[in-house]
């Protein structure tokens, strides 16, 4: 038995580095031992990165995988915080949809082969530079079978419900004797669509259930710029 001591104080308090502690073990009969052991201390490493651009913020399908941005020294199986509250990270996945413009830090953290924490600082710059696509042609569907059998249920007009490239559509429908039997404003293909029920102004029984036969429709349109182009017309055939 005896005393030990150390005449250097904590290692872990200094910053990075090799360092010497002085042990003395004095066994209490005057006979003193002294032993000089080398200590290092390792850094945790913080690496940050150049700024990675996250483009468009209106695309719900975009999405970043954060770990394709670390430096192959880094270990796996860390994590990441989303340091700015941005709202938008998903595990590993960093999804800018509807995440406002600025710069946005996520922090990867890991323990690295000496026992220590290696941190990750990535920067991801979100915009709203999102590619505009072109305009889809409408094109009417001329069958419709109301049976409820989620197939031709209405009628169906291709990118007729595109609105910012057609802002402004009014559709009528006509029987074999000329007489409207459907119209409105704004056809989106959902709650404003023609299902085979008699709708126009003009007609007697008012939402009663067209027979099968031959319809003649008239789609009438602007462009993006508010330009009336010309009117899509042609048959459909109602069958029940």
């Amino acid at each position: 038995s005896g005393t030990l001591t150390a005449t250097t104080t904590d290692p872990t308090t200094y910053s990075p580095g090799t360092y010497i502690i002085h042990w003395i073990f004095d066994d209490g009969n005057n006979n003193i031992i002294n032993v000089n052991q080398d200590v290092t201390v390792n850094p945790s490493a913080t690496i940050l990165l150049n700024n990675a651009d996250a483009n468009c913020n209106n695309d719900i399908d975009i999405k970043f995988d954060l770990n394709s941005y670390l430096p192959s020294t880094v270990p796996s199986g860390g994590t990441w915080t989303d340091v700015d509250n941005s709202n938008g990270l998903m595990g590993t996945d960093f999804h800018p949809y509807l995440v406002d413009v600025g710069d946005y830090i996520f922090k990867y953290e890991v323990a690295n082969s000496a026992g220590c924490t290696t941190t990750v600082e990535l920067t991801m710059t979100v915009d709203d530079d999102c590619p505009v696509l072109p305009c889809g042609i409408i094109y009417p569907i001329n069958a419709v079978t109301p049976n409820v059998d989620q197939t031709n249920d209405f009628f169906y007009i291709e990118n007729i419900d595109e609105f910012t490239c057609y802002p402004i559509n009014s559709v009528e429908i006509y029987n074999r004797w000329g007489v409207l039997v459907y119209e409105t404003k704004q056809y989106n293909n959902a709650d404003r669509a023609f299902r085979g029920i008699s709708e126009g102004r003009v007609t007697v029984n008012k939402s009663a259930e067209l027979p099968t036969g031959t319809y003649f429709y008239i789609i009438n349109y602007t462009d993006s710029l508010g330009i009336s182009k010309e009117p899509k017309q042609g048959y459909l055939y109602l069958s029940r």
